[in-house]
């Protein structure tokens, strides 16, 4: 059998066991798989450089651990501020941060980080310190056994057809057999190089769990709770309403109840006095000295 023949022999192989494709997306039961963008982050805005550390995880972890936490602070951006800080001294990363103010809404902020798994609890520690109270914490651990060991499995097919392929170009006679070699032995190559970062991505997952924060900031006006001057202010605008709105109330249920009363109490003066005016005339008539 002839190179060329060997070569789309073994093609034909690799396609059916999936091994000339391309690495197959690799993904936790929650969390995406990182690209190699994070395998090799690019430059913290803050530092000029990055300060991620390459993985260095335990051969026998293969857990994926992400957290979120919700805090309300006095302060979003300095809150944001010491956050950050203290993950860089941690030797974690930043990989997201906003800040939003919605009109006529809580001020909002958000963190996505990246932290050394040893480092995490204290972290955590850090931000519910820097929080006036926690409004909800939780954690998820996912076991990414299977995609290790699938990723690891067709690596390993890789490197067996790139040795036969490497066989086969130390063997080929003429130059169309060499280019044709060359060209199936780029693709695998190509491919490994893909599953690698695929491996060393779920390596950085289980070594650097992901942290989300996000923080509330409240307006005082809106805190019921909050002591001093804003408390005295509401509860002084509450009463004052509340003054307001008896006061007007007892003007209308007096106002409804007493105009008939009202209205009787006219119709039976306007009798008495006729009724008084009436009786008065005779007297009156009989006692005038023009009547004699």
């Amino acid at each position: 059998m002839n190179i060329m023949a060997s070569v789309a022999l073994l093609s034909a192989a690799c396609a059916l066991a999936g091994c000339t494709q391309g690495p197959r997306p690799v993904r936790s039961s929650r969390h995406p798989v990182a690209t190699a963008a994070f395998v090799s982050p690019p430059p913290s805005p803050s530092s000029g450089e990055s300060t991620f550390p390459p993985p260095v995880p335990s051969p026998q972890s293969t857990l994926e651990r992400s957290i979120d936490i919700t805090i309300e602070v006095n302060k979003c951006d300095e809150a944001l501020d010491r956050i950050e800080q203290e993950t860089q001294k941690a030797g974690g990363m930043v990989l997201a941060t906003r800040v939003e103010s919605p009109e006529d809404t809580e001020r909002t902020g958000f963190l996505r980080l990246r932290v050394p798994s040893g480092s995490v609890d204290s972290l955590l520690a850090f931000t519910r310190l820097a929080a006036r109270r926690v409004v909800s914490e939780g954690a998820l651990e996912t076991d990414i056994r299977p995609q290790i060991d699938d990723v690891e499995a067709r690596l390993a097919s890789k490197a067996r057809v790139e040795a036969e392929y490497g066989e086969m170009l130390r063997s080929a006679r003429t130059t169309s057999e060499r280019l044709e070699v060359s060209r199936a032995l780029m693709d695998i190559r190509e491919g490994i190089r893909s599953l690698e970062q695929s491996r060393a991505a779920l390596r950085q997952q289980t070594a650097y769990p992901e942290v989300r924060v996000r923080l509330r900031e409240r307006n005082p006006l809106d805190d019921p709770a909050r002591p001093g001057f804003w408390k005295k202010v509401r509860r002084a605008f509450e009463d004052g309403g509340n003054e307001i709105a008896d006061v007007v109330s007892w003007i209308i249920r007096v106002s409804v109840a007493g105009i008939p009363a009202l209205f009787l109490l006219g119709i039976l003066g306007v009798a008495a006095v006729r009724i008084a005016s009436y009786r008065q005339r005779p007297e009156t008539g009989k006692g005038s000295p023009m009547h004699k």
